[in-house]
């Protein structure tokens, strides 16, 4: 079993007293699922993905529930540092807001080596060329998006750009939290077309894809 989730439940600490966000959520994904979590907007989906990372920030709350992955162990026992060394390497994500998920000082490249170097890897010929071969796999062109800052991309290109980073070391699960909310109908299919071509050349053992799913 890849991830086994179970009994998860999640509050929110408010002006007007506890919010439960998530009760008591239980599913399980084999390697090779997809997986799409469905519901209205503040139903929940973005804090069940940010759960399964250990990540919930206050006001927020993880109260209870085991999320087991495979290699790892229960992702809620984990400390902030340990999380930080599976994230990208056993478990990644791709936000839902592409224009707040880049650091505007930064170029693509320099995403790159920031989130390799984080992970150890700091030959600066290796994370280029890590770059460039996902940069093609999304459909994007190296020699123009490497060296441009976000706001010089378009909202389709940044979601590929994220896609691409999460991707750097091949994580077994893959969060996608509406990586077409805020796109086009032409880019949202391509988005969709490219998350099946990843999945099919088992880039990753399972793709989570809200839109259909997460927020």
């Amino acid at each position: 079993m890849l991830l086994s989730v179970k009994n998860v439940r999640v509050t929110y600490r408010t002006e007007r007293g506890i919010i439960t966000a998530l009760r008591d959520v239980s599913f399980e994904v084999e390697a090779g699922d997809i997986l799409g979590v469905v519901g209205e907007s503040g139903s929940g989906k973005s804090t069940l993905a940010y759960s399964l990372l250990n990540y919930i920030k206050p006001p927020g709350r993880i109260e209870s529930g085991e999320v087991l992955l495979e290699g790892v162990g229960d992702m809620l026992k984990l400390g902030r540092e340990d999380v930080r060394k599976v994230l990208w390497k056993e478990i990644a994500i791709v936000p839902q807001a592409t224009q707040n998920s880049m650091n505007p000082t930064m170029d693509v490249k320099d995403h790159f080596m920031d989130t390799m170097a984080a992970h150890g890897v700091n030959d600066r010929q290796k994370v280029v060329e890590v770059a460039r071969r996902l940069l093609e796999e999304v459909k994007l062109d190296p020699e123009v998006v490497l060296n441009a800052y976000p706001h010089q991309l378009s909202g389709g290109m940044k979601q590929r750009v994220l896609i691409a980073l999460s991707l750097v070391f091949e994580p077994k699960l893959l969060i996608l939290d509406e990586p077409t909310s805020a796109l086009d109908v032409v880019n949202q299919k391509l988005i969709m077309d490219l998350l099946r071509a990843l999945h099919e050349n088992e880039h990753v053992d399972n793709i989570h894809n809200p839109r259909h799913t997460a927020r």
